[in-house]
C-alpha cells in the first residue's frame, strides 16, 4: 500500500514516508494450512487475489509485527497500538474499492477492530492516524529512533491546496485536517508469502 498525500514541500520530494524493507508489516496466515504449491500458484497474483484466496478458505491474516524494530518502536512511541492500527488500514484498503484515507478511517470507526469503544463525539481512529501523519511530517522515519522531538529545520512541512498555503506552525488543526481529507491510498499490488517454522506468513509494504 502506498499512501500518497496531496502536498507540496519546499526542496523536498512529495513523500512523508518512503517505502522499503524497513516499512514492511508482517502477518501470519492462521486457520488454514498453505502448502508450497499454493504459495507457488499465488506468487504471480496480486494482493487482492492472495487475500481473497486466504479468506475464502476460512483463513485470517493476523498481524504479528514490523520487520524493522526501530520503525516498530517508533510507532509505539506514538501509540502502543499504532502498528496494529496501520495493519488494519492496510488490510481494509485492499479489501475495498476506497482510495481516500478518510473513507477507510470511517469504515474503521464503524468496525472498531481495536475495540476502542469510541463514540460519534470522539473520533479516536481519526485522531490516532492524524498523530501518525503529524510525526511523519515533523521528521519521524523508520531507520532513526524517534523521541517525539520535531526537527523543523530539516523537515518543515508545508501544504498547498489551490491558493491556500498552510504551514504546520501556523495552523496545526488545519494542517491535520488537510493531511487526512486530501490523502489517497495507492495500491501496491504484490505481497510476498513465505514460510517460517512451517507456518505461512505474508509481508505488506507501505509508503506515504
Amino acid at each position: 500500500m502506498i499512501i500518497k498525500p496531496i502536498k507540496y514541500h519546499i526542496l523536498k520530494p512529495p513523500f512523508l514516508l518512503k517505502g522499503s524493507s524497513n516499512t514492511e508489516f508482517i502477518y501470519r496466515i492462521d486457520k488454514i494450512i498453505l502448502n508450497k504449491n499454493d504459495v507457488e500458484n499465488l506468487s504471480s497474483t496480486n494482493i487482492y487475489s492472495k487475500i481473497k484466496f486466504i479468506e475464502d478458505r476460512g483463513g485470517i491474516l493476523k498481524f504479528i509485527g514490523c520487520r524493522n524494530n526501530i520503525f516498530f518502536n517508533n510507532l509505539i512511541m506514538i501509540d502502543s497500538k499504532m502498528s496494529k492500527l496501520l495493519s488494519e488500514i492496510m488490510l481494509l484498503s485492499y479489501r475495498i474499492e476506497q482510495y481516500k484515507l478518510q473513507d477507510v478511517i470511517n469504515l474503521l470507526e464503524n468496525a472498531d477492530p481495536l475495540d476502542y469503544k469510541h463514540t460519534d463525539l470522539i473520533k479516536i481512529y481519526k485522531y490516532k492516524i492524524t498523530e501518525f501523519f503529524r510525526c511523519l511530517a515533523l521528521g519521524m522515519n523508520p531507520v532513526q529512533v524517534w523521541n517525539n522531538e520535531p526537527n523543523l529545520y530539516d523537515h518543515f512541512p508545508i501544504i498547498k491546496i489551490k491558493d491556500e498555503i498552510i504551514y504546520y506552525s501556523d495552523s496545526i488543526k488545519r494542517f491535520n485536517e488537510i493531511l487526512i481529507s486530501k490523502t489517497e491510498i495507492e495500491k501496491n499490488l504484490f505481497g510476498k508469502i513465505y514460510f517460517e517454522e512451517k507456518i505461512a506468513h505474508i509481508k505488506f509494504n507501505t509508503s506515504t
